[in-house]
């Protein structure tokens, strides 16, 4: 009962916020924020037609600020499926992971976080050109160095966060680091 009712009057609240740009009389400069804190429980998916990822695609022009916090990515999978699950994750423009040993969510977010070029080389080789020595344009030196690539945040990385840290990603930025202050 509880979960049906949450469920309801979050779709309530969802329907209000997006009639705001229609209706006149409402105040559209404020920003709303919805915060769902174990937002598995209280998932609608639509996909195109309806639900939580269709209202969150329509919340910008509404001004409303979606906050939806879970455990991991594997309670979102349990509740709406493996499919339906990667449409909802992927309407989260900025993502906030603390500690954490799903190791769905990690590698989830080792990729999202993407990679990076390491600073050591891997290889490095030098040669001298023969044009050097029989023309008059001096002696030829090629250097050829390769970087390996290698993910910024490897799955491990989310395990063994500490207290108060957090890896925040926001989508067309890279992942950062940050010691999070939180009540």
């Amino acid at each position: 009962l509880a979960k049906s009712i949450g469920t309801l009057l979050k779709q309530d609240f969802q329907q209000m916020c997006l009639q705001r740009v229609a209706k006149a009389h409402m105040d559209k400069t404020r920003f709303i924020l919805i915060l769902n804190d174990e937002c598995h429980k209280f998932i609608v998916s639509g996909g195109q037609q309806g639900g939580d990822e269709y209202f969150m695609s329509l919340s910008r022009e509404s001004r409303v600020c979606n906050f939806m916090a879970t455990q991991s990515d594997s309670w979102v999978v349990s509740t709406i499926g493996r499919d339906a699950a990667n449409v909802y994750l992927q309407s989260f423009g900025s993502r906030i992971w603390l500690q954490n040993t799903d190791p769905d969510t990690n590698r989830r977010a080792a990729e999202l976080c993407g990679s990076a070029k390491s600073l050591k080389r891997t290889s490095h080789e030098k040669g001298v050109g023969v044009r050097g020595f029989l023309g008059k344009e001096g002696m030829t030196v090629t250097t050829e160095t390769t970087y390996k690539k290698e993910e910024k945040f490897p799955p491990e990385k989310f395990v063994f966060l500490g207290q108060k840290e957090g890896i925040i990603f926001n989508k067309g930025d890279n992942c950062i680091k940050r010691h999070i202050k939180y009540f």
